[in-house]
């Protein structure tokens, strides 16, 4: 019989078998534990903190957002987002998840999936180094917005004041209003 065991200190599991569990985006752990780490079945594409796809991607849980590990076999080179899960509670504004963009380029289109509701994002931005952005790291107008669905998706980048990222490049997804949403994937596609 297998069973979990509690292990203090280090663990050299570099022959181990150990597979993370499996879930989706659209019906997520209720309630992870901060540092969870799960293989998603419906990612938008292969690394993708964000669902509405049929790609496999390893994310650890922040404690307030589902940020991708890049252990999914590809690493997130097109693109970065991150998922917010109020386990059944609406959200609330000014949650933020914080990723590191793995390799940089052009911002060519976003796209925010709702369960239900409306919401604006904002991104902030800080090159590389010894902090995360804030509110001042600003490098929207506006925030993009999703007013009417479930989906959208935008070629649209005008509230964007620049469109380039670095390589290890801190953003911040944070979201600026909502209404009823309980879960809501971002994600920003490079080129």
């Amino acid at each position: 019989m297998k069973q979990n065991s509690v292990e203090s200190g280090f663990l050299n599991a570099a022959s181990a078998g150990w597979i993370p569990p499996t879930t989706t985006f659209a019906s997520p752990p209720a309630s992870p534990a901060t540092g969870s780490v799960y293989i998603f079945t419906d990612a938008l594409f292969p690394g993708a903190a964000v669902g509405g796809g049929s790609s496999l991607s390893t994310c650890r849980w922040s404690g307030s957002a589902w940020v991708s590990a890049g252990g999914s076999g590809v690493q997130l080179a097109r693109g970065f987002g991150a998922a917010f899960d109020g386990a059944g509670s609406a959200l609330a504004n000014g949650l933020t998840a914080y990723v590191k963009v793995p390799s940089g380029g052009t911002i060519t289109a976003w796209t925010i999936i709702v369960d239900t509701g409306t919401c604006t994002i904002k991104v902030w931005k800080k090159a590389a180094g010894t902090a995360i952005p804030t509110v001042s790291d600003n490098i929207n107008t506006s925030g993009v917005a999703i007013s009417s669905g479930t989906v959208i998706r935008s070629t649209t980048v005008s509230d964007f004041t620049t469109v380039t990222v670095a390589d290890g490049d801190i953003v911040g997804i944070h979201i600026q209003a909502i209404a009823s949403a309980t879960q809501i994937n971002f994600m920003i596609e490079l080129t």
